[in-house]
């Protein structure tokens, strides 16, 4: 055979060519990849901006009772601190809609050649893609809701004409209209902020000057005895009441009693035992929360450095507003209550006094200082006969 016949067939090296070109095409592949996994990332940030901004804008809208340019505006700012890809989005005036039935807030947000901001590109520049268009829309509603989804086991009597101005449900002389019928006596939107305390109203007397009794409302005194009767669990008829300390204690620290409704039957509870223990689980809300605190301008209750209003957090809770109609005076740990609405409220604080900080002495009279809230963020069912009411994602 000829040196050169011999050459022709000699086949060195034609592997390495071969693996030479398929790394080629591997590295194409990986940067493409790559570019693809960078583009699914700002999707994904893209739809929790546009979701944290439709949030914000629904609560905002909520709270000042239907401000499109302050619900506007609080959309902008949430989608200005998420960024896309470390860039924030474009958010214009037109890109916040406000929308009926039911009421809610869509939020557009973009990244886009057309704003000027559109999503770059590394290795796709090789194939003419310099940058991409990247855009994600969302929707927040404001929806009815019928229960508490994290109630305490703290009932409060809804609110009624007192005829005699003396503080304390009378049959056959005061007056209450339950939601919604017309002339309706309870709380709405225009209680919120009320500061309620939830106190032993026998405590008149003694104690440092500091802790001296205000004007605060008493929500307990209603049931004409000067203890906490406030208390309630949900329970069968045949089962009674009960509830003492050990049953409450975990319903106030977390959330052992889930998706009340307002058909639903509660009971009062004895509170059976040391109830100073029952204050110390209200002071273990606050001070595992040191960071929330009620904003008067507001109303409503703002985590430290963001000025959007708190539907969720720990000292957000639902209580049941029972008709005062169906309450017996010292009815013992038996008696039925009837809830006729829902209302949030923000555990404000625990002290001896409402003019008092969380926490002052002495601790024998610690008493419980709620705020009415307007809404809180519990699950939809809906009916339109709530008062309470919460922002929700929706189509």
């Amino acid at each position: 055979m000829s040196p050169d016949r011999r050459l022709g067939l000699d086949e060195h090296g034609v592997t390495m060519v071969m693996v030479a070109l398929i790394m080629v095409a591997l590295l194409g592949v990986t940067a493409l990849a790559i570019d693809i996994g960078m583009l699914l990332t700002a999707r994904t940030e893209a739809q929790r901006t546009a979701d944290a901004a439709a949030h914000a804008g629904a609560v905002e809208w909520l709270m000042t009772d239907g401000d499109e340019g302050a619900s506007r505006s609080s959309a902008q700012q949430v989608a200005s601190i998420n960024p896309i890809i470390a860039e924030p989005p474009d958010v214009a005036d037109e890109d916040v809609e406000f929308l009926t039935a039911p009421d809610r807030v869509r939020v557009t947000v973009w990244r886009a050649a057309e704003r000027g901001n559109a999503v770059p590109t590394f290795f796709a520049r090789v194939l003419g893609f310099n940058e991409v268009d990247v855009n994600a829309v969302a929707a927040a509603g404001i929806a009815n809701s019928c229960g508490g989804g994290c109630p305490l086991p703290l009932a409060l009597i809804d609110e009624w004409i007192d005829v005699d101005n003396d503080d304390i449900w009378d049959e056959g002389t005061d007056q209450y209209i339950p939601y919604p019928e017309p002339g309706y006596t309870g709380y709405s939107d225009e209680d919120a902020g009320l500061q309620i305390e939830i106190k032993d109203v026998s405590q008149d007397g003694g104690g440092p000057p500091q802790c001296a009794d205000t004007d605060t409302y008493e929500a307990c005194k209603a049931f004409g005895d000067p203890s906490w009767d406030c208390w309630w669990r949900e329970a069968l008829p045949s089962e009674g009441g009960g509830g003492g300390v050990d049953e409450l204690s975990p319903r106030i620290r977390s959330c052992v009693i889930e998706g009340m409704e307002i058909d639903d039957p509660i009971w009062s509870a004895s509170g059976a035992g040391n109830k100073q223990e029952l204050v110390d689980d209200f002071k273990w809300l606050v001070d595992n929360e040191p960071d929330v605190a009620w904003d008067e301008g507001d109303q409503c209750p703002k985590r430290d450095g963001d000025d959007t209003c708190l539907l969720s957090c720990l000292r957000c809770r639902s209580v049941p507003l029972v008709d005062p109609r169906s309450i017996v005076p010292d009815g013992g740990a038996n008696t039925r209550a009837t809830i006729s609405n829902w209302t949030g409220v923000f555990v404000e604080k625990v002290s001896c006094s409402p003019t008092q900080p969380h926490g002052a002495e002495p601790r024998g009279r610690w008493n419980v200082y709620v705020r009415l809230m307007k809404a809180i963020g519990t699950g939809n069912c809906g009916r339109p006969d709530s008062m309470l009411r919460s922002v929700q994602m929706m189509e």
